[in-house]
């Protein structure tokens, strides 16, 4: 993974209230910022798992940073 896939993640969290998500054009799902580890929606897991995993205690890290 680039870093600036972590790097964009980052700046959308700090500029923005809520993140949408869209598959196939359509809305599945809308969170706030701060809520985004908590995505119900199977898309929306999957998108944020190419960025991101989720360790115990919400720990975030890159995925080549990742313990598996």
């Amino acid at each position: 993974m680039e870093i600036k896939q972590l790097e964009y993640f980052v700046a959308i969290t700090y500029l923005c209230s809520h993140v949408l998500f869209l598959y196939k054009g359509k809305a599945v799902e809308v969170r706030k910022t701060d809520t985004i580890r908590e995505v119900s929606h199977t898309y929306a897991k999957k998108l944020l798992g190419a960025i991101l995993h989720v360790g115990e205690g919400n720990e975030t890290k890159a995925p080549d940073q990742a313990v598996s």
